[in-house]
């Protein structure tokens, strides 16, 4: 029997997987082995989508932020809550600075589009119904990791923390974009209260422990 599955991804013709469905234990298990197999293709592509997606729409809201005024950015982000301090990181200037343009003073066009896509962000991230986005952006990624949002925002991963205020991200997929961050982040990251595992798949994680 042919089981048919449509291509959701690229709105191509749908794709003919051959799937055994008689022959007892061996073959149920081979017809598992291959759906395993069809949806990890799947969530690959459509994971890839997703950021696209993501880049897309803040590419679209830098651009239109970037006809504001700095100083009107400026007082966004402040309205926002953010520290100075953080601006300044995530720009990768000073606070006296960020305090010039906060005055009226030249700012170069490269840091100005920052400042537009930090702004950007904000309203993304509000959109995703995330009604504080500084304090959201202060917390770490994940209970057990001593990593924040606003470090990810600081080492210019915009693309990251878009990724994590989407709801649909478990922890299996927090994993996948620290990965894409820093390989290492187990070794570098983790708090000494929580310890690294390898999990009955195989991969590594991170529990508490006892």
């Amino acid at each position: 029997m042919i089981t048919v599955f449509p291509d959701v991804v690229t709105g191509s013709t749908p794709s003919q997987y051959p799937l055994p469905q008689t022959g007892g234990c061996a073959s149920f298990a081979s017809t598992m082995a291959t759906l395993h197999q069809h949806v990890r293709v799947l969530q690959a592509e459509t994971g890839e989508l997703r950021q696209k997606g993501f880049s897309r729409a803040l590419d679209e809201a830098t651009r239109v932020k970037q006809k504001q005024a700095t100083t009107g950015l400026l007082a966004a982000l402040r309205d926002a809550g953010f520290a100075w301090r953080d601006v300044a990181r995530i720009v990768g200037v000073s606070v006296p600075a960020v305090q010039k343009w906060r005055r009226g003073e030249g700012i170069d066009p490269a840091n100005h589009t920052v400042l537009a896509r930090l702004v950007a962000l904000l309203d993304i991230l509000r959109e995703d119904v995330i009604l504080d986005p500084v304090s959201w952006l202060e917390t770490d990624v994940r209970p057990g990791v001593h990593l924040s949002k606003m470090e990810l925002l600081a080492a210019g991963r915009f693309d990251l923390v878009q990724e994590f205020a989407d709801d649909r991200t478990d922890h299996a997929g927090v994993d996948a974009i620290l990965d894409r961050f820093e390989p290492l982040w187990r070794d570098r990251f983790v708090d000494e209260h929580f310890e690294v595992f390898t999990a009955d798949d195989g991969n590594r994680s991170i529990r508490a422990r006892w």
